[in-house]
């Protein structure tokens, strides 16, 4: 936002850029037009990889998460807005690598939605107990345009005041599974 002359974003309000697409957020937020958006957009996701992704810590229990699903066959998805170069990093980090069965993700040319990814995904694996566990309103909004199920991560970014199941941790994952 500094390159572009805007202040900073102030302490407490992180969260509400936290689910729309990047280039969203700067032009909901801060007025960009299209084109500073998608350039705004561009920087961001390489300082983001270059220098800030090694702050990522993963959530408290996700391994654990991840040996359950593995171990009971489930198939597991993502559906991210950060980019697939974000998502291979952050997978590399946290050496995740061989998790996941599909990973959908932001294009970097944008017009990809979460709508589109989950789509995608029931495609790919059509099943009747397809489900997405999500923290934004956009991951809700997504799910219920999609038809697919949506449990909200309370442990996440966002605030959902939506009446859906909910998880407060991991572990709650693995026993409302």
């Amino acid at each position: 936002l500094n390159c572009f002359g805007c202040k900073p974003i102030i302490a407490g309000e992180e969260a509400k850029y936290i689910g729309p697409s990047v280039k969203e957020s700067f032009m909901l937020y801060h007025g960009f037009d299209e084109e500073k958006a998608s350039e705004a957009t561009r920087m961001y996701r390489d300082k983001y990889v270059e220098k800030y992704i090694r702050n990522s810590v993963p959530y408290d229990g996700i391994y654990d998460v991840f040996d359950y699903l593995k171990s009971k066959e489930y198939v597991v998805c993502i559906a991210t807005m950060k980019t697939r170069k974000q998502v291979d990093a952050l997978l590399n980090i946290f050496k995740l690598n061989d998790v996941f069965d599909c990973i959908e993700c932001a294009r970097e040319e944008g017009g990809y939605t979460k709508f589109d990814m989950l789509n995608s995904i029931k495609t790919l694996y059509p099943c009747d107990d397809l489900m997405f566990v999500g923290d934004t309103n956009g991951d809700y909004r997504a799910a219920i345009k999609a038809d697919v199920r949506f449990v909200y991560a309370k442990y996440g970014y966002g605030n959902i005041e939506e009446n859906t199941d909910t998880i407060t941790s991991l572990k709650e994952l693995i026993a409302y599974l």
